[in-house]
């Protein structure tokens, strides 16, 4: 959920909907909400994994989420971003942030887990910057890393992903689904930070940015370590067997 800077009634909020990219906007402090549907990406693809929003200092919201085929493996996928300068009564049909398409290989990329953040401080040099970061998992090994991308015109266009983790095989399952669950803040001065959940490590990756996203520093290990807790459970075999942790048998622990 995000609350705009310009009007604290109004209100934009999304979830993993089963009816696909639904965006969900209050203009009375969350005391009324209207859904308003997205759209699909491409022909007969599941649309709206994962999404996120927020609000630029100018009051533009934000919704981001991920599209895939529905109901095969073939690898596709991308990440993608509506817009509102009207206070959520109209959306912009979806931008590309990175997509996948045609033809993939065990080596194709597959990209989740993305966060939006906006750099809204005056004093920073970078205001106005859209910032995401991502897990992307590759199928041939397993393995997991970081990445992180930015746009400077409001969403419309993004650069390349910048990788800010090492690339750890075997783990895509590993504890918490590898390294995952990225987030993004920045300061007053235009600092981006991110941090992830290391899962094979039992800890807490953390970088940061200075230069609004076009370096990062080396990773920061750990930030925090953890124990695991829960049962394990052991899947596949050799550089691709991953070992998880459930609750009662079934629920994904320290997923988060």
């Amino acid at each position: 959920i995000a609350i705009s800077p310009l009007n604290p009634n109004l209100l934009i909020s999304s979830a993993v909907d089963t009816r696909g990219a639904i965006v969900y906007v209050s203009t009375d402090g969350g005391n009324s909400w209207k859904n308003t549907d997205l759209g699909k990406i491409n022909t007969n693809w599941q649309t709206g994994n994962d999404p996120s929003v927020g609000f630029d200092y100018l009051g533009n919201g934000y919704v981001m989420f991920g599209a895939f085929p529905r109901g095969n493996n073939t690898g596709e996928s991308g990440v993608y971003l509506c817009k509102t300068s009207d206070g959520g009564a109209s959306w912009s049909l979806p931008y590309t942030v990175i997509e996948h398409k045609g033809v993939m290989t065990d080596d194709s990329a597959f990209e989740d887990k993305y966060y939006i953040e906006a750099d809204n401080s005056p004093a920073s040099p970078f205001r106005g910057n859209l910032y995401t970061p991502w897990k992307r998992v590759i199928d041939s090994d397993s393995s997991t890393q970081i990445v992180v991308a930015r746009s400077s015109d409001g969403g419309l266009t993004w650069g390349t992903p910048v990788r800010v983790s090492p690339q750890k095989s075997g783990n895509s399952l590993d504890t918490t689904f590898g390294q995952s669950f990225p987030i993004t803040t920045t300061g007053p001065n235009g600092e981006l930070y991110v941090a992830w959940n290391d899962g094979p490590a039992r800890s807490i990756g953390f970088v940061r940015s200075s230069d609004g996203g076009v370096t990062f520093s080396q990773p920061t290990y750990p930030v925090q370590n953890y124990p695991t807790h829960g049962t394990a459970r052991t899947v596949g075999t050799g550089a691709n067997q991953s070992t998880y942790h459930v609750l009662k048998g079934t629920f994904r622990a320290e997923t988060y």
